[in-house]
């Protein structure tokens, strides 16, 4: 690789959610895939490795660590992503990445868990909606041993396992006590996903998807309003509060990993021990993600903002062409710029935690970002 200076004094990270296969063979409720060859539309091995190279060196010469997210469907690997793979721990062992992440659906077969430990996986960000009943409803039967038997062994093979809750209306009420079987099984790292009713004249925010007309067969697709949301959070706080100093961790990282808790002990009249466990937001460091897709296309802040495609794509040139994405790599001029739309929103306005619930971006130019209230604050406009 190209060896460079640094272009920036400034040390954040770029990060890259890599959906590298669009193959899925779990027919499922979750998306309702079915089994099928290979797409030949998806990029193939040469270039997913040049995007691997070009991501990479467009971290280094600007001076940020570079962390990967790889979302392979549960399909058989073919050999695209185990190789891109290898080549990513190839960086990985030299410091070029920092880190290196799988996202998959909880219940991975066992041989992909030991695929993940030989290409030096850190983390395995897995999904688990529920206890037995619920999780093996939303997803098919044995789904939630399968999930457990997975966590598990990822756990043993040496790799931080990381829990993500996906909540709808379905499995919204068992929240509490799929937080409990988490603790209990000693994982600590939470993250909640809920799925968000908009109101009219709103943007969506659904599992981090587009909205779709409410389908009262579709378990997936019941999402919450945002008031409903509120009172799953007050659940999921009464539980939080309860678990006493063996919980204590368990409780602190989830509570600063979803922002909207700010606003509830800011209405319980909590605002004081918020601060005190979550401190200033301001001294965190910044993330820019980009996402890349099976097809080789390149997008930023989900499918918000295209910058290009592989093959024949570089991560550098994109951004030196995209002033947006220039303005979402600066930190300070970027929250000056979402507190001013801020005020456009009577609501924003007269928020006493607004710094800590910043508008979502719904659409972008290549000169322009357009943001809004995000969809899960429960304050009326």
């Amino acid at each position: 690789m190209k060896q460079t200076k640094h272009t920036s004094a400034r040390r954040g990270t770029y990060h890259l959610e890599w959906f590298i296969n669009s193959r899925c063979d779990y027919t499922c409720k979750r998306c309702g895939s079915a089994a099928d060859k290979q797409p030949a539309s998806d990029l193939p091995l040469d270039g997913c490795l040049e995007a691997l190279q070009s991501f990479v060196q467009f971290a280094r010469d600007n001076g940020r660590d570079a962390t990967i997210a790889f979302y392979p469907r549960q399909a058989e690997f073919t050999e695209t992503f185990p190789k891109t793979l290898a080549a990513a721990h190839e960086f990985r062992k030299q410091g070029l990445l920092k880190q290196i992440k799988t996202v998959t659906r909880g219940d991975v077969p066992h041989e992909k868990i030991l695929l993940f430990q030989k290409s030096g996986v850190d983390a395995c960000q897995l999904t688990i909606d529920g206890l037995e009943q619920v999780q093996d409803t939303l997803r098919r039967s044995g789904s939630f041993q399968n999930t457990l038997r997975a966590y598990r062994e990822a756990r043993a093979a040496g790799i931080h396992v990381i829990a993500l809750i996906i909540l709808v209306r379905f499995n919204a009420p068992q929240l509490a006590d799929t937080m409990q079987l988490l603790l209990e099984e000693g994982f600590e790292d939470v993250i909640l996903q809920v799925g968000i009713r908009a109101e009219p004249g709103r943007y969506p925010s659904i599992a981090g998807t587009p909205s779709k007309p409410e389908d009262p067969d579709d378990l997936w697709n019941q999402s919450l309003t945002a008031v409903e949301y509120r009172s799953l959070l007050m659940d999921a706080l009464r539980f939080l509060d309860s678990v006493g100093d063996r919980g204590r961790d368990f409780r602190a990282k989830l509570i600063r990993s979803h922002f909207m808790f700010a606003r509830l002990f800011h209405e319980l009249g909590r605002w004081e021990e918020y601060k005190e466990l979550c401190g200033d937001i301001s001294n965190g460091v910044h993330r820019l993600t980009f996402q890349l897709r099976p097809t080789g296309k390149v997008f930023v802040q989900r499918d918000v903002l295209a910058l290009g495609s592989f093959p024949g794509g570089s991560f550098q040139k994109m951004y030196e062409s995209s002033l947006a994405l220039k303005l979402l790599d600066d930190n300070a001029r970027l929250t000056h710029y979402q507190s001013e739309n801020q005020k456009e929103f009577a609501k924003c306005r007269t928020c006493p935690v607004a710094t800590y619930c910043q508008p979502e971006l719904v659409a972008a130019s290549s000169m322009r970002l357009f943001l809004y209230p995000d969809a899960h604050c429960w304050v009326a406009c």
